[in-house]
């Protein structure tokens, strides 16, 4: 993934974390039940929409810092079998 793409990420990242506090700090202060309830599911979407994103992010960049640490034994003589 290029810089550009994570701070892409990071910025969706941001705004599902943000829409899932607002949704739960109103659905605490609303009175009718039903609407409360309307606005919790909001928030567990917003944490799903969350969690889609941010596991194939950390794969991701797992695998770029694997991929970095044996370039970098390749080149330095270090990873040949």
């Amino acid at each position: 993934m290029t810089n550009k793409e994570l701070l892409y990420v990071e910025d969706v990242l941001g705004h599902e974390k943000h829409f899932q506090s607002q949704c739960r700090e109103t659905a605490r202060q609303l009175q009718d039940p039903e609407l409360r309830q309307c606005v919790e599911q909001m928030a567990k979407k917003h944490q799903q929409i969350f969690s889609a994103v941010f596991r194939p992010a950390v794969r991701e960049g797992r695998q770029n810092e694997r991929q970095k640490f044996h370039g970098n034994h390749v080149a330095a003589g270090e990873g040949g079998l």
